[in-house]
């Protein structure tokens, strides 16, 4: 587990430091750490990792991803269960992002209407 924590603590102070390229390598990383060594548990890393990779993407204003990213991690059944927090975390990031392209689709059709 000590892998997958460096890599996911790289994500996060990447993301900090706005190398949002370097962001979701590395949380890629740590999601492919998890799926490469079967380390599938209750605290529902991979979700975590899927969370963090959707939060990059609200970062830089890639809703579509984002929400992607979400829904995939919102696939696991028992995360409402095993993880409510990280579950209502997942619930509030994809309702931005799908508010933010509801908003920025508006915006768009005000300012090409005229």
């Amino acid at each position: 587990m000590k892998i997958y924590d460096a890599y996911n603590l790289i994500g996060i102070n990447s993301n900090q430091l706005r190398n949002y390229n370097r962001a979701i390598e590395y949380h890629n990383k740590a999601l492919n750490y998890l799926k490469e060594n079967n380390l599938k548990n209750k605290y529902h890393l991979d979700a975590s990792s899927l969370n963090n990779i959707g939060y990059v993407y609200q970062n830089i204003n890639k809703h579509k991803e984002a929400i992607k990213s979400f829904n995939l991690a919102l696939a696991d059944r028992n995360l409402y269960i095993d993880n409510p927090s990280l579950y209502a975390m997942l619930i509030d990031n994809l309702a931005y992002s799908q508010f933010k392209l509801e908003i920025l689709a508006r915006f768009k059709v005000v300012f090409t209407s005229r």
